[in-house]
């Protein structure tokens, strides 16, 4: 089988971050900021050899851990199995998760070396990437255990999880476009990408509720 996107972009954010971390190891200080507040003042941090191991660590093992969901998920036996076509977003969205791990480490070693002041951009940038493709992927996936507004009415009613995906998809798209307003309103950054989340998730759960319950078998229920 070809390598996918996801497992190309997963292996190289892994190598990078640990490139990274061998690579700036020698100018580190021994404590490291590792936690900023939104105008990216330093209000956390760790010491040198756990911030060095920290991001690599994290970032095989959100590899290991999504990739036994998808192998699990893609084995599954049933209606709910993840197809192929979703199998191999759901493999990029791994490789988005890990890209972001590795950013924030990498980003992290820069401020502490003096390459970066502020290092919300390498949260931010990732951020949005990671939620522009889940909201494009989950428009285009069937019903699975995996992937996409999974709720009790829509894994039992196929337009409410269309309409619960659409919406939750698209309004991951807006979040993403937004969530880049943080690279210029640092201060605002938390606030925007917490209101556009809850109202993107708010409007596909009702949506696809009020959808389920005036489907055809609505009387019975």
């Amino acid at each position: 089988m070809r390598p996918v996107v996801g497992e190309i972009l997963s292996w190289f954010s892994i190598l990078a971050a640990a490139a990274a971390s061998f690579y700036y190891a020698p100018n580190l200080p021994g404590r490291i900021a590792t936690h900023f507040d939104l105008e990216g003042r330093p209000n956390g941090w760790m010491d040198k050899n756990s911030a060095l191991i920290f991001g690599p660590a994290m970032a095989i093992g959100l590899y290991i851990l999504l990739s036994v969901l998808i192998y699990l998920a893609s084995s599954e036996r049933g209606e709910l199995r993840l197809d192929e076509n979703s199998a191999k977003m759901m493999q990029t969205i791994k490789g988005l998760v890990v890209f972001l791990v590795a950013a924030v480490h990498v980003g992290i070693l820069w401020h502490a070396v003096g390459v970066l002041k502020n290092p919300l951009p390498s949260i931010i940038v990732p951020i949005s990437l990671m939620f522009a493709y889940i909201g494009w992927a989950i428009t285009k996936a069937k019903r699975n255990w995996l992937m996409g507004v999974r709720l009790p009415w829509t894994f039992v009613d196929e337009r409410a999880w269309r309409v619960g995906n659409l919406i939750m998809g698209w309004g991951l798209v807006v979040c993403a476009v937004l969530n880049l307003a943080g690279l210029f309103l640092p201060k605002l950054w938390f606030w925007i990408l917490t209101v556009t989340l809850a109202a993107a998730v708010s409007l596909s759960v009702v949506a696809s509720y009020i959808v389920y319950r005036s489907g055809p078998n609505a009387t019975a229920r």
